[in-house]
């Protein structure tokens, strides 16, 4: 209550404030700022950065999906039909666990599907010795640098956030939207009610639930990923560019 007063304060000496999204919108709304006071500008990556378009896709997928499925192989696994991407630090509010489990599920089920991790943390070697036990094939490839991230979203086939907590937005989803890659998300994701719909661009499953979050992989394999899927995917985030938010800051300032 302190800290909602305390901010409502804060905001009533603002001339305007501007929402990155919809749940920064109702924040706003739920702390008495009026309407007039608002003007979007969603939050976003900033596409220069990557190498995100279907050309992209062409040069990169082919190569870097060989290296992952090398390692894979010297892990002595098979070819897999799936692969999903995490992009995060391995801790726990970031849930990398739910989806191993999840996927464990899956690979009982005869799905097949594994694992591509980028990132590093204090769950690594936890998530090393589960999937292990679980006969999850899992790519560990550490942090990798945004100049290298387009093609780990390219060689993968579908995205995975599932935070337990603290996600106030996710811009790793904008990353793979962005790529084409269909997403699923916990409800505990900032973005989700502004870049995820349900059967079109991905998945938003009940935050901390591993049965949930294998119904909803499962649900976005099964529609495949063909181009019209990943045209669906980035048509999904374009609103949610660096141009709109640099419109939205000049239209405030004017």
């Amino acid at each position: 209550r302190l800290r909602d007063w305390k901010l409502g304060v804060i905001y009533r000496e603002c001339a305007l404030v501007l929402p990155i999204g919809k749940r920064s919108r109702e924040h706003y709304k739920r702390l008495g700022v009026p309407k007039e006071k608002m003007i979007d500008s969603p939050y976003c990556v900033d596409e220069s950065s990557f190498l995100w378009d279907e050309d992209s896709r062409l040069k990169c997928r082919e190569t870097i999906r060989k290296e992952l499925e090398d390692r894979i192989s010297d892990m002595g696994y098979g070819m897999l039909k799936t692969l999903i991407l995490f992009s995060g630090k391995l801790v726990w509010r970031k849930g990398p666990d739910l989806l191993v489990e999840a996927v464990g599920r899956l690979k009982k089920e005869g799905e097949d599907v594994g694992i591509v991790f980028c990132g590093s943390g204090e769950m690594e070697e936890e998530l090393k010795r589960r999937c292990g036990e679980l006969k999850i094939p899992a790519v560990f490839m550490g942090f990798v640098n945004q100049s290298g991230l387009s093609e780990v979203y390219h060689a993968c086939d579908l995205f995975c956030l599932p935070s337990r907590q603290g996600e106030t937005w996710g811009l790793v989803v904008n990353g793979a939207l962005l790529h084409g890659l269909p997403v699923v998300v916990s409800e505990a994701v900032g973005c989700a009610p502004d870049l995820v719909v349900s059967d079109e661009c991905g998945e938003i499953f009940q935050t901390g639930q591993v049965e949930a979050l294998a119904i909803g992989v499962k649900n976005v394999i099964q529609k495949g990923l063909s181009l019209e899927r990943r045209e669906i995917c980035r048509k999904a985030v374009e609103p949610y560019s660096t141009q709109r938010a640099a419109e939205g800051i000049s239209r405030a300032l004017k």
